[in-house]
């Protein structure tokens, strides 16, 4: 069983000067778990972006960042176990030093 699914995909940039930018893409849905469909931006923008939204006939179905950094779980004893291991890169690294300046100010 498969279908064609239209999708609106919304990419908003690191650059607060460049207005958010919105383009459709059709992606066959089937059973199998994968998701497979044309990038519909260059690969040198890749790095510009902050954020892409995924839409369907209007509606948010969710969001992803290029920079997902993961995070703690606490546990039901009140501890924490940690992330699993990721690739340091310079977009962490500055997302890193904004935060802690915003803490310091």
């Amino acid at each position: 069983m498969a279908a064609l699914c239209r999708l609106k995909i919304g990419m908003q940039y690191q650059d607060p000067t460049f207005s958010q930018e919105y383009q459709e893409i059709n992606v066959l849905i089937t059973d199998l778990p994968l998701f497979s469909a044309r990038v519909p931006f260059r690969s040198s923008a890749f790095r510009e972006i902050k954020t892409l939204e995924v839409f369907t006939e209007d509606q948010l179905i969710g969001t992803a960042t290029p920079n997902q950094i993961p995070a703690a779980a606490f546990t039901s004893e009140g501890g924490f176990r940690g992330p699993d291991d990721f690739e340091w890169n310079i977009y962490v690294e500055e997302e890193l030093h904004g935060k802690l300046s915003r803490l310091l100010e």
